[in-house]
């Protein structure tokens, strides 16, 4: 009778085990909140993203503007102990393929430095300055040592009167 019990015991504990395992799932890649805080807004790209995921993106979406919204999501569940647990995170890429800003996340716990980092908006760099000399106007010349041009009077070139009055041509 007691290696009865003992084996019935022994079955249901096997059972328990059994089912609580059927129980339990998940979607998604798991990730790590560090692999979240290793990425470098204007440095990091899409593969480097992928890596420190440890999976491809669950959803992309393209922008009208040429950027791109990525987004990774780990669910698991436990039914029978009722634990549920969700993770995301959605980051927005350049047209070039990096890394501009982290946009949102649940569940992923970084510190205040690593999270405004990501926060911060990356803008692409802007092209080189134009290097060639810079032209400065002209200092404008004393009015005084200007020559004056009277219509009428002749051409440009017509000698300075000595004073007397000029006649018509």
């Amino acid at each position: 009778m007691r290696g009865m019990t003992r084996a019935l015991a022994c079955a249901g504990a096997l059972a328990g085990t059994l089912s609580l395992a059927a129980c339990s799932f998940g979607t998604g890649r798991y990730y790590t909140d560090e692999g979240v805080a290793s990425l470098v807004p204007g440095q990091s790209t899409m593969m480097e993203a992928t890596r420190a995921f440890n999976a491809p993106p669950t959803a992309q979406f393209a922008q009208s503007d040429g950027t791109m919204l990525a987004r990774w999501d780990y669910k698991f569940s436990l039914v029978t102990d009722a634990v549920y647990g969700t993770k995301s995170t959605l980051l927005q890429f350049g047209a070039d393929g990096r890394l501009i800003r982290l946009v949102d996340s649940d569940n992923v716990m970084l510190s205040n430095d690593s999270r405004r980092k990501l926060l911060g908006v990356y803008v692409q760099p802007a092209p080189p300055p134009d290097l060639s000399p810079i032209v400065l106007p002209a200092a404008p010349e004393d009015p005084a040592s200007m020559p004056i041009v009277i219509p009428g009077n002749g051409p440009v070139s017509t000698p300075a009167s000595d004073g007397k009055t000029a006649t018509p041509r």
